[in-house]
């Protein structure tokens, strides 16, 4: 992550954080890039995996961690004023069932924001879909060919602001249940 934190991650990790206030949930806080972002803005740092919660910890940020599958939030219904996430939705098993949560666990006029790589349009698109197979294979789970904004259609999200980049293939997104 390191290279692509220099190149723009970085400032993508920020911008998702800008402006919000309350309590804020990070759905797969990973090693806790997007903590050590802005590291004065608190909440809950999310992830399955309690290394990755220790590391996230470790690099200081100050959201409490949680361990636990973003398909099944242990949180009652309404309780954030915000959900981030970054590069995340890729590697989801059930990520319907993660929207589904992200939508019970917001509180009414809450924000959804999304920093992802997506299935791009065109031939672009075509490609992502003939290397998705190899893709998966050897990044860990990571789905090149997913089609986040079906998704985001399906779960019924309505989309603020949408900014495409990389030629289709990575968007940010601000979205409200």
């Amino acid at each position: 992550m390191a290279p692509l934190d220099a190149l723009a991650m970085r400032a993508i990790r920020r911008e998702l954080l800008d402006g919000l206030s309350g309590r804020i949930l990070e759905i797969g806080a990973g090693t806790g890039r997007t903590g050590r972002a802005r590291p004065e803005v608190g909440g809950v740092a999310l992830d399955r995996g309690l290394a990755f919660l220790k590391r996230a910890r470790a690099r200081g940020g100050r959201a409490a961690p949680v361990c636990a599958d973003a398909g099944a939030l242990p949180f009652k219904p309404g309780v954030f004023d915000a959900v981030v996430e970054s590069l995340v939705f890729c590697s989801l098993p059930e990520p319907e069932a993660t929207l589904a949560e992200i939508r019970r666990v917001l509180r009414r006029g809450g924000e959804l924001r999304m920093a992802d790589h997506v299935l791009a349009p065109g031939w672009i698109g075509s490609l992502q879909k003939a290397l998705a197979p190899a893709w998966l294979a050897v990044s860990g789970g990571c789905h090149l060919d997913r089609d986040v904004n079906a998704l985001l259609a399906a779960s019924g999200v309505r989309i603020e602001r949408q900014r495409q980049s990389a030629r289709g293939m990575f968007q940010q997104v601000v979205a409200r249940p």
